[in-house]
C-alpha cells in the first residue's frame, strides 16, 4: 500500500509544485491597483488580495494534477517524467516521433506569429509579435504553459478519456 501511495504522491507533489510557480508568477504578475480601480476587490491588503486571485486556479491544478496523476496510466496515457518520478523506466519513444512533433510545433507556432504580424494592424489589436515586459512573460510562459498545460491537458483531458474508456469497451481512436 505504501509503494502504491508513492507512485501516486510522488508525481502529484512534483507537479502540483511545478505548477504552483505558475500561480506565484500570476499573484505577482497581476496589477493590483488597476483590480482596485475597477472597485470589486475586497477591501484587504495587497498580499491578501494577491492570495485570493490564486485561490481559485490553485484548487482547479491540485484537482487537474490528481485527475491526471490517477487516470493517465490506466488510460494508456504515458508521461516520461511521471514514470521516472514513480522510479519506473521511461516509456520508450522513437526520436522520429519526438522530431515529428518539434518540428509540427514549431512550424505551426511560426505560422501563428507571421498571421498575427499580417493581420494585427487590420483588426486593431497589438501583435502578440510584439515582445511583453519581462515580468508579463514570466507570468505568460509559466502560468499559461505549465500551470494551465497541468489542468487542462494532463487533468481534465485525461480524466475525459478515462471517463471515455468507461462508456466504450474499446476506447474509438479519435478519444
Amino acid at each position: 500500500m505504501r509503494a502504491q501511495s508513492a507512485r501516486f504522491f510522488v508525481p502529484f507533489f512534483v507537479w502540483s509544485c511545478l505548477g504552483s510557480l505558475g500561480l506565484v508568477a500570476l499573484a505577482f504578475g497581476q496589477d493590483i491597483n488597476a483590480l482596485r480601480e475597477l472597485g470589486v476587490s475586497p477591501d484587504v491588503s495587497d498580499n491578501v488580495l494577491r492570495a485570493l486571485i490564486v485561490v481559485q486556479p490553485f484548487i482547479l491544478l491540485v484537482a487537474g494534477v490528481g485527475a491526471g496523476v490517477a487516470f493517465g496510466e490506466r488510460v494508456g496515457l504515458r508521461s516520461w517524467v511521471a514514470a521516472r518520478l514513480r522510479g519506473d523506466p521511461p516509456p520508450l519513444m522513437q526520436v522520429s516521433g519526438l522530431a515529428h512533433a518539434a518540428l509540427v510545433g514549431f512550424g505551426t507556432g511560426a505560422v501563428v506569429v507571421v498571421l498575427d504580424i499580417l493581420f494585427a494592424p487590420w483588426i486593431g489589436l497589438p501583435s502578440v509579435a510584439s515582445l511583453p515586459d519581462i515580468g508579463t512573460a514570466i507570468m505568460a510562459i509559466s502560468y499559461g504553459g505549465i500551470t494551465e498545460e497541468l489542468t487542462l491537458r494532463y487533468g481534465l483531458m485525461t480524466f475525459l478519456v478515462w471517463v471515455g474508456a468507461k462508456v466504450w469497451t474499446t476506447l474509438p481512436p479519435g478519444l
